[in-house]
């Protein structure tokens, strides 16, 4: 995106970029989730998953080209 968002954002929000700097992202999509979504999400369960693959970087694949 090249423009900020026009529309007011709220609840479970997800992002897809790549972090330019200590504060900012080169976003490229955003996902608002509907209420539905994110009263049956579960924050304390998504976060132990980050820490997770962030200690586990190895066995998590986020995409792009597998190399043998």
């Amino acid at each position: 995106m090249q423009e900020p968002l026009s529309v007011h954002v709220a609840g479970l929000t997800e992002v897809h970029g790549q972090v330019a700097s200590r504060n900012s992202l080169q976003c490229d999509n955003v996902v608002v989730f509907p209420d539905e979504a994110t009263e049956k999400f579960d924050m304390a369960l998504y976060q132990k998953a980050l820490e997770l693959t962030q200690r586990c970087s190895n066995h998590y694949i986020q995409g792009g080209i597998m190399e043998d």
